[in-house]
């Protein structure tokens, strides 16, 4: 159709030859139109193709990697229950720790189904709070030392002294690090791992630069093309004698994208790899606050005085993990194995404590969170739900102080423990207007051991900070008269009062801007259906910006409820 007819000096040969020669562009334009479509439609089908190809060589592995942890956990505890009924005891120790890094492995195999899977989904958020990223590092590179020395790799590390305090969400960056130095470790044998990480400005903001290389197998620039593809890995010999499902990486540089990082590689066959990424040291709209430069403290067993928790799950091996978690932070425990027991319990014994799981016979958890609410003789004892679910905010909303999703952190999970075990010392004031809200601030604040002074708003908490030496302050944004805003741009503002810890508590959406000027000026911003009372009370707890006062005598102490 590129031919056109010559014009005609004729008018009307003229005229029906324009005719024909606008017909020929439009179908010539109508069939570079079909061509590029079809062009899409080719790509578009190659695309789904490999992508369905990878999922099935995926499964394919993902088939023989679940099998093999979970054959050996159920062989090894056949063998651990035959020598422990026959008297011999010798091997069981080392059989457990089989059993033990079997399960792990296979946790790690499905939480990365699950990572990925939530990602994908847009469900996984950024859980933004202070931390000691060199102390992070360090642990990572502990974890993965019994890897390296499988390979016989030798470990260095080189952590700049500017890399410090930082406000982003340390799991996940400790996920990025880990994935990492277990890739380079997996992947060489009888050579070297190193880390390094200092702090870089890119655009005017500081950022955590993290560089992890190795002296393994490396990778053809074909593999690296596709390495941050999902399911995939280098090629099928790769995952024959390396094992693995191809997700980490995929993990890793979502979880880099989703911190506000870039991630990038460097390698060559048989020179090894080089992984450089990078995340803002402070996340989001905290970047315009300073961290507090002490991380959260991990919890050490048997220092909680014993104190009585109330276990309520119908899984007898969950029920009895929970227990002995439980005792290990020296508290006393009473058992149930439905909601409706739970709660006979609970009315008979008064437990400082209930640890609850949701599904279960006769009544589940969301019922007996309603019934705690309801009764005035229970609810103020605290509750940590402990499900298999995901939807924490529902628990939250019911009363629930605290949310865990099984399978626990261990070490998370104890520091809550931890954390009810009325620890902490002084006033805290809480400047809210809703008596729902301020009552559950209360009430935590009480369990981890704060006396709770109240002011409905922020006059009244002003007032109440003249009369009173409270350590810190829990401010909610929407008050009457004088908002939250303005009640914290007073205390910045006063010598008296500009170092004094307030964390924001509130429900209250806010624009970027304004959630920067108030990060800037607060020790911590937390959205009251996202975060339990607990998590704000630890952070005082944990915070080295707490100021609290020296000791007086109690006849000096003006302090009230306002």
């Amino acid at each position: 159709y590129s031919s056109r007819v010559q014009p005609s000096l004729d008018k009307d040969f003229g005229t029906l030859i324009d005719n024909f020669n606008a017909m020929l562009e439009e179908i010539e334009s109508r069939d570079e139109r079909l061509e590029s479509l079809v062009g899409d439609l080719i790509s578009a089908r190659d695309s789904a193709q490999s992508a369905n190809t990878a999922k099935s060589q995926f499964l394919a592995n993902m088939s023989h990697e679940l099998r093999t942890p979970l054959n050996a956990i159920i062989n090894y505890a056949e063998i651990i229950q035959e020598d422990l009924t026959a008297g011999e005891t010798e091997t069981v120790v080392s059989d457990v720790g089989k059993v033990q890094t079997a399960g792990l492995h296979l946790l790690g195999l499905i939480n990365g189904i699950l990572d990925l899977s939530k990602i994908e989904a847009g469900r996984m958020e950024v859980e933004a709070h202070s931390f000691d990223a060199a102390a992070i590092l360090r642990e990572a590179i502990d974890t993965v030392k019994p890897l390296a020395a499988r390979n016989n790799n030798k470990l260095s590390v080189s952590i700049d002294p500017s890399v410090g305090a930082a406000r982003t969400d340390s799991v996940k960056f400790r996920q990025c690090v880990l994935n990492l130095l277990s890739n380079a470790c997996k992947f060489t044998k009888d050579g070297e791992v190193s880390l390094r990480a200092s702090i870089r400005s890119i655009d005017g903001e500081q950022h955590l630069e993290v560089a992890i290389a190795d002296t393994g197998i490396g990778m053809t620039p074909v593999q690296q093309a596709s390495l941050f593809r999902a399911f995939v890995q280098a090629d099928a010999s790769t995952t024959r004698k390396y094992g693995g499902t191809g997700l980490g990486l995929a993990i890793t540089q979502r979880l880099v994208t989703l911190l506000g990082g870039k991630i990038a590689v460097t390698s060559e066959p048989g020179a090894g790899s080089k992984f450089i990424f990078s995340v803002p040291r402070l996340f989001g709209d905290a970047a315009a606050a300073e961290p507090d430069e002490t991380p959260d403290a991990g919890a050490e067993p048997g220092t909680a005085a014993a104190r009585t928790a109330l276990i309520v799950d119908d899984d007898n091996d969950a029920r009895d993990l929970l227990d002995r978690l439980a005792r290990r932070m020296n508290y006393e425990t009473i058992v149930a194995s439905d909601g409706a027991e739970a709660l006979e319990i609970a009315r008979r014994s008064r437990p400082d404590l209930i640890l609850l799981d949701l599904h279960m016979p006769v009544m589940d958890g969301w019922t007996v969170l309603e019934h705690l609410q309801s009764d005035a003789a229970l609810k103020t004892i605290p509750t940590i739900v402990v499900s298999v679910d995901d939807d924490a905010g529902k628990c939250f909303r019911l009363g629930a102080e605290d949310f865990f999703t099984k399978p626990i952190n261990r070490i998370e999970f104890e520091r809550a423990l931890l954390s009810y075990a009325k620890l902490a010392s002084g006033d805290i004031l809480i400047v809210e207007d809703n008596d729902d809200a301020a009552e559950l601030l209360s009430r935590a604040a009480r369990n981890v051991g704060f006396t709770p002074l109240r002011a409905a708003d922020a006059e009244a908490g002003l007032a109440a900070l003249e009369n009173c030496n409270a350590v810190g302050v829990i401010l909610d944004l929407s008050l009457p008269g004088m908002d939250g805003a303005a009640f914290l741009n007073t205390l910045r503002a006063s010598e008296k009062w500009r170092s004094l810890p307030v964390i924001v508590f509130s429900a209250q959406e806010l624009d970027g801007r304004l959630r920067a000027e108030i990060a800037a000026k607060a020790q911590g911003f937390h959205v009251k259906s996202e975060t339990s009372p607990r998590v704000v009370l630890s952070e005082f707890m944990n915070s080295a910006a707490l100021a609290r006062p020296a000791a007086q005598d109690p006849e000096d102490r003006k302090c009230a409820s306002w």
